[in-house]
């Protein structure tokens, strides 16, 4: 209140006293008011982006690495608290199903109010409360009701002669979002990615298999280096792809995508090769050493398309996914092994056909009762046309050849999978009861064989295959689900009846195996208080043998000869992990402390065959094969608002026992390794923005009869200065450092950039000196169990670029 302050002594006695105030203008003291960072709303994290953003950001993609407990990888996928997200909503809409690479690339992050983090999201309303999730969602609010936006990009370069363009307009509303996106580039900016599924579905919502790959052959080709991919990458790649979504009626809403690709990609390289033998005592009988150099030149198209009819409402739900997709990749590869040189080639095109429905229906008023149904199906058929020629330098396991100059390998694979689940549900107070019944039939047929054996000798039909491999398998199930205030828990205890058959007549080869298995997981959180929690997960699962690896004849791929007659192999997986988990909001410090235990025990270990040229013949041996991995964990975060730093700080923890036999002697080896991560973001002054990760490793591979070291570390800094308006300056610089054999190793890489950003029309102007430095190869080491590669890759040369950036608005 404005009144006058005074004072009046008073007598200690009983008396009546009036008081009279006086109104007094009285000044406040100057109150800053800030938006906080990190909002906390029930158990819904949002985040104000401005809080993140750095001047010269200009996506979502690039605010959401900075923002504390969410990790985006090398690929696009979206981590949080470790786990990849199961959701990416624009405006609570799920426009791009799991294809959410091309929103985060291309969305400005001016048009971005604010990001929502919903932790163990739920993403049927139906089962809301009701069916325990531990993976989050993130939901993008925007700024405008009816938003017109977009990201564009039109650049060029010296030298080569390079090109840049990206064309992504987006429009999002209420009931209807679209999305157009072309992208085109020869720089070295991998596209391609952006056109993976990251998505997690969750089996209430039924079953996709987008990502596939049923190509069995390769042609021979050097490692991929671990730098980042545009150091290296000579492409010439075209992406375009149409998304749309918008509701039918009040509750049905369709969305839709296609896309095609387009690419083009040349790779040079070499490898350097010792392999060491031992006896079965121990001693070491020499060593196997070679080289190889090679070039390749990989070309692919690729048409995807899916529709997605969805009616998920708190009274049903509806759930059918329509996938097409074809690939026709031809590839072109000229190795030398020595003196030799190859040619290879390799045709394959391929087409699957899937399609997903689920539906929940709940019964009575009160919905305590529901019926799901799940229902899958895919349809897959890729050839392969594999050509290597001339053969004089190969090595051929007991055949010749009529023409000694040209070998055909061909394979025809056909696959029909389908699944089908109907299952009840139960709910009363917190918990649910779901049991499950489920049929899977799956049928393969694989054909290979290669061309112009000389078919008189004896053993030519070892390199044939005719085999047909079935698994029919029924399972029942039981799963239990609390979802209290404090604890969630969700168990399954399914029982599974499994029937599988490898038949081919032409080998007198049939292998079955009818086996009931008993697999019970467990998924569990306690909140011991609004900070702390502890999630805990355990689990026994049972793979068998996919027609991938098991067939009688040999097939060739990559130079190397592969024949799998073993029985069905079976690998039963003991998994437990637990995490005690710490976020608070008030002061944004998190940290995560994991332990993870895998146990698995199989029937089958692969032998590897080395000849002195390098090629390889890789068979499966019937014999017991135990292997375990324990591995350890601590993420430590904070961000100090006041300063705008954000930091976090990994170690991780990591033990392997693995088997093999290589040459005929049984390795059993242990691997270790240690690593240490550091990433740090300064965003205090307009003018001034620090990037700096690193991560530092200690490796060991300890087999039956020696032990190898290594040790890496990898940095990468950027430094971006605007010393004047609208004028700023990007320097980055990379470095691999690896340790080896009392060898050191390091690559490093120089980039700057300069923008002139035009404030008015909201457009920037880039100009980018990649490979300053004119690094023309890079050097890594791989290291196993019994052998060491040097591989040498070829970069891509020093280059300027120019591009001007817009938004489309």
């Amino acid at each position: 209140m404005n009144y006058e302050t005074f004072y009046r002594s008073i007598e200690n006695q009983t008396q009546q006293l009036n008081f009279s105030l006086r109104q007094k203008v009285i000044e406040l003291a100057e109150v800053d008011v800030r938006k906080p960072p990190i909002v906390k709303r029930g158990d819904t994290l949002s985040y104000d982006l401005n809080s993140f953003a750095s001047l010269q950001d200009r996506t979502l993609g690039d605010v959401l690495k900075k923002v504390p407990g969410i990790e985006v990888s090398a690929n696009g996928q979206i981590r949080y608290q470790g786990l990849a997200i199961n959701k990416f909503y624009v405006e609570g809409k799920d426009l791009m199903a799991g294809n959410y690479g091309i929103i985060t690339n291309s969305l400005p992050n001016i048009d971005v109010d604010k990001l929502e983090i919903l932790p163990n999201h739920q993403p049927i309303k139906l089962l809301k409360d009701k069916l325990y999730s531990p993976r989050a969602a993130i939901n993008i609010k925007l700024r405008k009701n009816v938003t017109t936006t977009g990201r564009g990009e039109i650049g060029g370069g010296l030298s080569p002669l390079a090109w840049q363009t990206k064309l992504t307009p987006m429009l999002f509303s209420k009931k209807y979002q679209s999305l157009l996106n072309y992208k085109s580039n020869n720089i070295g900016e991998d596209i391609t990615k952006e056109m993976n599924n990251l998505g997690v579905i969750d089996v209430s919502e039924g079953i996709t298999k987008e990502n596939t790959d049923n190509k069995w052959i390769s042609i021979s080709q050097t490692v991929l280096p671990t730098i980042a991919q545009e150091r290296y990458l000579f492409n010439r790649t075209h992406v375009a792809s149409a998304n749309l979504l918008f509701n039918l009626t009040k509750k049905l809403e369709l969305t839709g995508s296609v896309s095609y690709l387009n690419d083009r990609i040349e790779r040079e390289g070499g490898q350097e090769t010792i392999v060491n033998q031992y006896d079965s005592s121990g001693n070491q009988q020499g060593i196997i050493s070679y080289g190889r150099s090679n070039l390749t030149r990989l070309a692919k198209q690729q048409v995807n398309a899916r529709l997605i009819l969805t009616q998920n409402t708190d009274s049903n739900f509806l759930k059918n996914i329509l996938f097409f997709q074809y690939n026709r990749s031809s590839d072109i590869g000229n190795i030398r092994i020595g003196k030799s040189s190859i040619a290879q080639f390799l045709a394959s095109p391929e087409y699957v056909l899937q399609n997903s429905l689920s539906s929940i229906i709940p019964i009575g008023t009160k919905k305590k009762y529901s019926v799901n149904l799940h229902s899958y199906i895919n349809f897959s058929n890729v050839k392969q046309h594999y050509q290597v020629s001339p053969l004089t330098s190969l090595y051929f396991p007991g055949i010749s050849f009529v023409k000694p100059d040209l070998l055909i390998q061909e394979l025809y694979l056909k696959k029909i999978e389908s699944k089908n689940t109907l299952s009840s549900s139960l709910s009363f107070n917190d918990i649910t009861l779901t049991p499950r019944f489920g049929l899977q039939a799956d049928r393969s047929l694989l054909r290979s064989g290669i061309s112009d054996i000389n078919i008189a000798q004896n053993g030519a039909d070892r390199y044939i295959n005719n085999i047909s491999y079935t698994i029919f398998r029924s399972f029942a199930s039981i799963d239990f689900n609390y979802s209290g205030r404090k604890l969630k828990i969700l168990t399954s205890f399914p029982a599974k009846i499994n029937n599988i058959t490898a038949l081919s007549r032409l080998h007198d080869f049939r292998k079955d195996l009818h086996l009931n298995t008993f697999e019970p997981s467990l998924q569990s959180e306690y909140r011991l208080s609004t900070r702390y929690k502890i999630v805990a997960t355990a689990a026994v699962s049972n793979d068998f043998a996919t027609l991938e690896t098991l067939y009688p004849g040999y097939i060739l791929s990559g130079l190397d000869f592969s024949s799998y007659g073993s029985d069905i192999s079976r690998t039963r997986t003991q998994n437990l992990g637990t995490n005690l988990i710490y976020e608070n909001v008030l002061d944004n410090t998190s940290f995560n402390i994991g332990y993870n235990y895998s146990n698995k025990l199989g029937n089958v270990i692969f032998n590897r065959k080395i000849y002195e040229n390098g090629q390889q013949v890789l068979e499966a041996l019937n014999m017991k094969n135990p292997q375990s991995f324990i591995n350890y964990q601590i993420i430590l975060a904070k961000f100090f608002a006041e300063q705008k730093i954000n930091t976090s700080i990994t170690y991780l923890i990591s033990n392997g026992n693995t088997n093999s036999y290589v040459n005929g002697t049984f390795l059993n080896s242990h691997s270790y390794g240690q690593s240490v991560g550091l990433k740090l973001n300064y965003n205090k002054l307009k003018w001034l923005n620090i990037d700096y990760n690193a991560i530092a490793s200690f490796n060991r591979v300890k087999n039956n009869f020696d032990i190898t070291r290594f040790n890496s570390l990898s940095q990468k800094s950027q430094l971006f200065i605007s010393p004047f308006l609208n004028h700023s300056l990007d320097v980055s610089l990379d470095q691999f450092r690896y340790n080896f054999l009392g060898n050191t190793f390091v690559n490093s890489f120089l980039d700057i950039g300069y923008r002139f950003s035009w404030t008015k029309k909201k457009i920037d102007f880039d100009l980018k000196w990649a490979n300053i430095l004119n690094k023309n190869s890079y050097r890594q080491f791989m290291v196993n169990e019994n052998q060491t590669t040097e591989d040498v890759f070829k970069l891509r040369p020093s280059q300027l670029l120019f591009a001007v950036k817009f938004n489309f608005r």
